[in-house]
């Protein structure tokens, strides 16, 4: 039930749509405020995408909003399930969509801190993660690490063309987890 501020967009499209714009030299008029030279910016803009969002139609159809206004990529809401994020690309495929989605992923430390996160965020959480989750994190860290790769590389297969690594309080265990990751050699 957002409610904007008088003045202000009740859609993400709206903003995409005005940046946009302003990539165009397109300035918004301000009461008051006198713009002397108007340049075109250099944006690139980026847009939230919800392959777990509860209403599939809703799923792409905002997406195709933000792509038309001028949206150049996208990243996802936290998400644990590469299967989910490989039917919402092919889902936008189908739409005739081939803007790059990058997933958003987290590392998750534990069974309890998962479901939370899953029932928090409103992303499908897969039971094969789930039990391969510790039930207490400390002394785990390499588990947690493990399981996290093994997400990014499913995601990898699924077609990312990156990862949007999420870190709230796990710091330590995400660098770890960068460190990691076997990032191929430019040849």
């Amino acid at each position: 039930n957002f409610t904007p501020r008088p003045g202000s967009y009740p859609y993400a499209y709206q903003l995409i749509e005005q940046i946009a714009r302003l990539n165009q030299g397109e300035y918004l008029e301000r009461t008051g405020y006198k713009v002397e030279k108007r340049e075109a910016t250099d944006f690139c803009i980026g847009a939230a995408v919800y392959p777990d969002a509860t209403d599939k139609s809703e799923r792409i159809e905002f997406f195709k909003q933000k792509v038309f206004a001028g949206a150049e990529f996208a990243i996802t809401q936290m998400l644990c399930d590469a299967d989910s994020y490989s039917e919402f690309l092919d889902r936008s495929a189908r739409a005739g969509l081939d803007t790059p989605v990058l997933p958003g992923a987290r590392i998750l430390n534990s069974k309890a801190q998962a479901q939370r996160m899953a029932q928090r965020f409103g992303f499908s959480l897969p039971k094969k993660l789930l039990n391969s989750l510790p039930d207490d994190p400390k002394g785990n860290e390499q588990q947690i690490i493990d399981c996290f790769l093994n997400l990014i590389a499913d995601l990898k297969k699924a077609g990312a063309p990156g990862i949007h690594l999420f870190v709230l309080s796990d710091i330590e265990l995400s660098c770890q987890a960068l460190k990691q990751l076997k990032i191929p050699a430019k040849t």
